[in-house]
């Protein structure tokens, strides 16, 4: 496991800012993901309207394509000003609750906690927005490993095994769902942990 370390929290926001201003266009959540995902809640939830939370969300795909396959609540958050649109996406730093968060919503979900600094208090922070019977689910792909360098815009690494053990520190572990993608004539998984309070 890799974690950068940064001289200030200034600093930390100076370099995620540059970075989504570069891939500010850039759509990393797969629509695969998005259906197994939607898949795993209505199987748990049936057809009962939820309320998410989706973390670093940039221009909020993910708020739009939850809101649309589960006629969900969906509220995002992204740390640049200029791609907040609220009410659905606001302007936020992930490592941190509102108070009206805490133990709010049905399901988390993240595809970016190699942009967190402090990952396993993120995990916990993102956890405690859960109600009871909600559910967080983590995204780990090949990019988010030590194949892949480790600095101020990517600020986390860890193979598969030292995530899952990371997020088990955190909560409990109920499943990890594997997503089958092709790229570039090579197969490989994009998994999400679906993790839930101790």
């Amino acid at each position: 496991m890799e974690l950068y370390r940064y001289n200030s929290k200034k600093e930390y926001v100076n370099h995620q800012l540059r970075a989504t201003h570069k891939k500010r266009d850039l759509v990393f959540v797969r629509e695969e993901t998005m259906v197994i995902i939607t898949q795993f809640l209505q199987t748990v939830f049936g057809s009962r309207r939820l309320s998410g939370l989706c973390h670093g969300v940039r221009k909020g795909w993910e708020v739009e394509r939850f809101s649309k396959l589960l006629g969900a609540d969906i509220i995002g958050t992204e740390l640049a000003p200029e791609l907040a649109k609220p009410p659905h996406v606001i302007c936020w730093d992930f490592h941190k609750a509102k108070p009206e968060w805490l133990e709010a919503f049905d399901f988390i979900y993240c595809n970016s906690l190699d942009h967190s600094y402090k990952p396993e208090a993120c995990v916990k922070t993102w956890l405690s927005c859960l109600k009871p019977e909600g559910f967080c689910f983590v995204e780990w792909t090949k990019n988010h490993t030590k194949l892949h360098k480790c600095g101020p815009r990517d600020c986390f690494r860890a193979s598969f095994e030292e995530c899952r053990d990371l997020l088990m520190r955190c909560g409990t572990l109920k499943a990890t769902l594997s997503v089958p993608i092709r790229e570039d004539s090579v197969l490989f998984p994009i998994y999400i942990y679906v993790l839930q309070k101790k």
